[in-house]
């Protein structure tokens, strides 16, 4: 979810998805929503948006293009030297 840092700061997380085109303004909000952006962070450019914030702009984004991701959260914390490199083969 590092990939947050390559967001256009100057844009609102609104303003970003519409300019996918293919949203109306119902439905930008209620996927915002339901990442949990506030009305108001919606507003706000996303350089003013914490890490938490954007990494849920992304998710947003995702669900909107209907991307196929996934996502991994510290996959290899209990795993040896053998089995990450498994894992990164596998991936």
């Amino acid at each position: 979810m590092q990939e947050h840092e390559n967001l256009p700061r100057e844009l609102t997380p609104y303003a970003l998805i519409e300019k996918e085109g293919k949203f109306d303004d119902r439905t930008i909000h209620k996927i915002l929503s339901t990442f949990h952006l506030a009305k108001d962070d919606r507003l706000k450019p996303i350089g003013l948006l914490s890490p938490g914030q954007r990494a849920r702009l992304l998710l947003s984004l995702f669900r909107m293009r209907e991307a196929n991701v996934l996502i991994l959260d510290e996959p290899t914390n209990h795993l040896d030297i053998e089995a990450i490199e498994v894992l990164e083969r596998a991936l």
